[in-house]
């Protein structure tokens, strides 16, 4: 037995089905085949859950646009605009999946000067240890470290 199901409501449901697939290209195909995150893992989660968001704005544009080419279309077969809908999914998915691939990752300023502050004491610490070579081991650790206070050992 075949239950009618009206073409409007039909177009709307593969519509929605497609929107929610949409949704979901640009995270998993940057996950799946993109670049991995450099970090730590938390940031790249946030990452991947801003893309997210970027794929259900698509989703929503793409479900607005549908309907639009729907009531355009609405005097003609509804083959043209369901095959329109497969048209415009296709092109976005393939965007999407370009986008997601191709993402990169770039260091904020914050980030950058933090690296070279670190790399900046790890020369400081190398540099003392190679300049005592042949003498007592000595390292002024408030030179490397202006927050720590120096203490002789022998005092109390």
């Amino acid at each position: 037995m075949r239950i009618p199901l009206p073409h409007p409501v039909f177009q709307a449901a593969l519509r929605l089905c497609l929107a929610i697939s949409l949704a979901g290209v640009l995270p998993l195909s940057h996950l799946w085949w993109g670049e991995t995150y450099p970090g730590d893992g938390q940031h790249a989660f946030g990452a991947l859950v801003f893309m997210a968001m970027i794929g259900l704005g698509i989703a929503v544009v793409f479900f607005v646009v549908g309907s639009a080419v729907q009531f355009a279309l609405r005097k003609r077969k509804h083959r043209r605009a369901i095959l329109t809908d497969l048209v415009l999914w296709t092109l976005l998915a393939g965007v999407l999946t370009y986008a997601g691939i191709s993402a990169r990752y770039s260091d904020t300023q914050e980030e950058a000067g933090n690296r070279a502050s670190l790399r900046g004491q790890a020369s400081t610490l190398t540099s003392a240890r190679t300049s005592v070579i042949g003498q007592e081991p000595t390292v002024d650790i408030a030179s490397i470290n202006p927050a720590f206070e120096s203490h002789d050992a022998r005092t109390p």
